[in-house]
Parts: C-alpha cells; structure tokens; sequence
C-alpha cells in the first residue's frame, strides 16, 4: 500500500503562529478538556502514530529547537509534533510541550484556510 501525504511550505508572512505564555513548566493545561484555552501552556497528550497523514503545512526549522516535524492521532484530531530530535514510535505515543496554534487566515473551506493545533520543544515517549 502506497501513501502519499501532501504538505506545503509556509512563510512567515503567510502564517500566524500564537507565542507562548508559559509561566510554570509543571503546571499542565489538560488539552482533552480545555483545547483552545490550553494554547501558550504545557501539556501533555496521548495518541497514535497515524496510518495516514493529512495536509500540513512545514512549520519545523532547517536545524535546532523544533526542527523534526511528525505527528499524532488524537481521536479525529491531527496534532502537528516538532522537536529538536528525530523519533520513532509504532504505536501510542505521549508527547508533552508548548500548545500552539496556526492559523493561515484565508477565506474558510480553501487551503489558505489552515487551522491547526502544533506542539513546540516537545519531548516525546514512545508507550508501546
């Protein structure tokens, strides 16, 4: 079986990118509860590698903090992974960070109309 997963370059003057608020490391927003209120606060989630991989746009960095971008299957959700190295899991995965979002801001239903939550300087653990 072949898949083939698109993605699009972005730059940074085509994206909006919330910046974090973090204030204390430990304290974790509880994104399954709170989504949106939790952007710029540490959490930490759980969910799968995906059999497919929907469109995104490349948001990591040619090297350094968050250059590696994977992601994750929450539900119906895909979150957007970036950290500093590279990793592989098969199966559930734990990864906690900075929530962010992006938002492309085009007109609702086109490509230009991304939105998606993204978890920056994220430490991932592989749980099977």
């Amino acid at each position: 079986m072949f898949l083939l997963a698109f993605a699009c370059s972005v730059s940074s003057s085509q994206k909006k990118v919330s910046e974090p608020v973090v204030t204390d490391v430990q304290k974790q927003c509880d994104f399954a509860q709170q989504k949106q209120e939790c952007i710029g606060q540490f959490v930490q989630i759980k969910g799968s590698i995906p059999q497919m991989v929907f469109s995104h746009p490349i948001l990591s960095s040619p090297s350094g903090v968050d250059s590696v971008q994977k992601y994750i299957q929450m539900g119906e959700l895909q979150l957007i992974i970036l950290s500093e190295g590279d990793w592989t899991c098969s199966g559930d995965v734990q990864v906690n960070g900075i929530l962010k979002e992006i938002d492309m801001g085009g007109p609702e239903g086109t490509r230009g109309s991304y939105r998606n939550y993204y978890i920056s300087k994220s430490e991932i653990q592989c749980l099977s």
